[in-house]
């Protein structure tokens, strides 16, 4: 899995949207890759988004088994899945490519992304799933966004959790 691949595939979708309340997607092409990789209606998508980014990146049959028994559709057990694992490395310095996780609060909620840009070692630019263009919480649509790493933990909002590499 080439970086730059997983990074150009990954804004390709930039734009794609959803219908209300997770019920589908305007284009039903990416709709139906992404009940490929496993979402169903009414479900969060950003876990899944990434998935298929990185399954379209993807040409080793090892690793796309290894991909498909560790994404799962909550963020947060996606990045202990593959920690736990070990085909994949994961740590906290950003590089091109890699899902960055996050977490809300100290809940089992969460979010991930992909890292299309290290501006630098504390603020990444994403492309990512569910998420807005407007800078609000409610998801709709797949955008590209500005994160920071290295900031102070918040009860109420997302904490940096880590990278998986590709």
């Amino acid at each position: 899995m080439k970086p730059e691949e997983i990074v150009n595939i990954a804004k390709s979708y930039i734009g794609k949207t959803e219908k209300p309340n997770n019920s589908g997607f305007t284009d039903l092409k990416f709709e139906q890759r992404m009940k490929d990789v496993g979402w169903e209606k009414y479900l969060a998508w950003c876990s899944f988004f990434c998935e298929l980014v990185w399954k379209e990146s993807c040409c080793d049959k090892t690793l796309l088994a290894v991909i498909n028994k560790n994404f799962s559709g909550s963020a947060t057990s996606t990045f202990k899945n593959f920690d736990l694992d070990k085909t994949f490395k994961t740590g906290v310095e950003p590089k091109l490519g890699a899902l960055i996780v996050f977490r809300y609060g100290n809940s089992w909620q969460g979010h991930i992304a992909i890292v299309t840009e290290v501006v630098d070692k504390t603020t990444v630019k994403t492309v990512e799933g569910n998420t807005n263009d407007k800078g609000g919480r409610e998801g709709y649509i797949v955008a590209s966004k500005t994160r920071l790493i290295k900031k102070p933990y918040t009860p109420t909002g997302l904490n940096f959790v880590g990278f998986v590499y590709p």
